[in-house]
């Protein structure tokens, strides 16, 4: 009986040796002259910003990511890189103050990447199905471009530079830096932004065929281009400030619809 419990054991024990969570890291100074860019295909991934001076990959997926047998001593010619994680992923930092992840095979994958919560964060996603971003807790300027893939930002303060072709964008702000403008768009989805009732910003706001909701005190200006009518033209750009101005948050969104709310 023993025996055959320290059998099961050890199967077990091997059948799951990939079945665990993965990391990397590197330490990377938190300052605002620090950029990552992170361009990974075929990935879902969040990115969280902590107060350390170092970047760490979690891999989610349940399993290793590895390439057919067939590939040992191959190289992928769609890789960007060289596998220097054992996640499926390429770190290199070119002496110039940045540090570039990108896809080092053709797989999908999980991951949670951390980083110190003052670099600039630069994400691009361009492959059909995936892409979709969640970032919290940055302080720093975040850019990022999915053509499906969701954006998700919460307790940023930007500048911020969203892009996405048919996903749809949601932001909470819990601050607004006056490092710079924000400009958020969506082709076709939704985007719908939450800040503090007490945010001081100068809006450029236009839908070409959806609407624009709000319940921010929004000063609005009159658009030159209308001829003595009551309404806003649905493809006219609406410009207007909360309490007295401040940077500028220009959001767009061709289809649908735009929401700007307090936060509660």
């Amino acid at each position: 009986m023993i025996a055959f419990i320290l059998a099961v054991i050890l199967f077990f024990s091997i059948g799951n040796a990939d079945v665990r969570e993965q990391e990397y890291s590197m330490t990377l100074t938190n300052s605002a002259d620090i950029s990552v860019m992170i361009n990974i295909q075929m990935a879902t991934v969040e990115i969280v910003g902590h107060n350390q001076n170092e970047l760490k990959i979690e891999s989610l997926s349940s399993t290793r990511p590895r390439a057919s047998e067939r590939a040992d001593g191959l190289r992928s010619l769609y890789a960007e890189g060289t596998d220097n994680t054992s996640l499926g992923l390429s770190v290199t930092f070119d002496g110039d103050n940045r540090v570039m992840i990108s896809s080092a095979q053709r797989r999908p994958g999980n991951f949670k990447i951390y980083v110190p919560n003052n670099v600039n964060v630069q994400f691009s996603e361009s492959t059909p199905g995936y892409g979709s971003v969640k970032i919290s807790d940055h302080n720093g300027r975040l850019e990022v471009n999915t053509t499906t893939g969701n954006i998700d930002i919460q307790n940023a303060k930007g500048p911020l530079l969203l892009r996405s072709a048919a996903g749809s964008i949601n932001v909470v702000l819990s601050d607004l830096s006056d490092a710079g403008e924000s400009s958020i768009m969506s082709t076709s989805g939704s985007v719908d932004i939450t800040v503090p009732e007490n945010i001081s910003a100068n809006w450029r706001l236009q839908s070409a065929i959806g609407d624009i909701f709000t319940n921010l005190d929004i000063v609005t200006e009159r658009n030159p281009r209308q001829q003595g009518g009551a309404s806003w033209g649905r493809s006219f750009t609406i410009e207007g400030k909360t309490n007295n101005g401040g940077p500028l948050i220009s959001v767009r969104s061709d289809v649908s619809n735009i929401y700007i709310r307090k936060k509660e």
